[in-house]
């Protein structure tokens, strides 16, 4: 059985005039083995208009019609959102805990796709790379995009925090990018040119296939009434920590950085350390 994946984007990143045998997600067909691509990439897209159009959901929807089979097992769920908020005017004005809310819907969306016989897609949140340093004189208000990569990454932080919370793949773009970002964009300085299409193909296939030990564990945690600390653990693909309850592992938050805030009631956690492919560490202790 070919291994069903639904990629969901913006055309942002994409030249108009790119043939779709170059665009990422048909290059990501060729690297999963045994695999089938579906992609639906809608000019323009933002997280919040993705949602209100219910476009994640239509576009899972229509990929089991065209199957013919509304049983249909899709293994995984790409979304590569997020480009939009590099515009000032596309940030919403409440700030990071709405963008939050605004992934975090979407993440439920994919979980609701449970059928009566397979369980949910596994969904991969993919944080968009920077804008490049030069933009095209043409390019509608490019005074928009003043502190456009210190949104994005501002958006990357927010992406693999509700990764941790929603139990998702997570690919970091912004990061992967950003040293070399103007060599994988085109003269616009936001779509990607041919070199970035196939890097977003080759970081998101590798989540998809790599197997990994899971992460060393935090160290050194420590307990100040409802302040928790701790040392970061050394294995590089760690995205983040999930702070547990230390008798029952319910997740009491999340984080990160290397501290949090306990919620009212707890006074004792454990902290095990994530990493961008969903994989767990042993627990760290007070």
């Amino acid at each position: 059985m070919l291994r069903q994946i639904v990629c969901f984007g913006d055309t942002t990143l994409i030249p108009g005039d790119m043939p779709e045998a170059k665009r990422w997600p048909a290059l990501l067909q060729g690297l999963v083995a045994d695999s089938k691509v579906s992609s639906d990439l809608v000019a323009g897209q933002s997280v919040v208009s993705a949602l209100e159009k219910r476009e994640v959901w239509e576009a899972l929807d229509r990929v089991r019609r065209e199957a013919h089979d509304y049983e249909l097992f899709i293994a995984d769920v790409i979304v590569l959102l997020g480009t939009e908020y590099a515009k000032g005017g596309c940030w919403p004005t409440e700030g990071e805990w709405r963008v939050a809310s605004y992934i975090s819907k979407l993440v439920n969306i994919v979980h609701d796709q449970q059928t009566v016989v397979w369980k949910p897609p596994r969904l991969t949140l993919v944080s968009p790379p920077p804008i490049g340093s030069k933009l095209a004189p043409a390019l509608d208000r490019p005074d928009m995009l003043k502190g456009a990569n210190a949104r994005l990454g501002q958006f990357a932080a927010i992406d693999a925090e509700q990764a941790l919370l929603g139990e998702a793949r997570f690919v970091n773009l912004f990061a992967a990018f950003k040293d070399n970002i103007d060599t994988l964009v085109g003269p616009d300085g936001v779509a990607l040119n041919d070199d970035g299409q196939e890097k977003v193909a080759e970081l998101i296939a590798a989540a998809l296939q790599t197997k990994k030990e899971p992460p060393a564990p935090p160290a050194d945690v420590k307990i100040d009434g409802q302040k928790i600390s701790w040392i970061a653990s050394p294995s590089k693909d760690v995205i983040g920590y999930l702070i547990k309850d230390a008798e029952d592992e319910n997740v009491l938050t999340v984080s990160v950085d290397t501290h949090a805030e306990l919620p009212e009631g707890h006074d004792v956690a454990l902290v095990r350390a994530r990493d961008d492919a969903g994989n767990v560490s042993d627990p760290a202790k007070p």
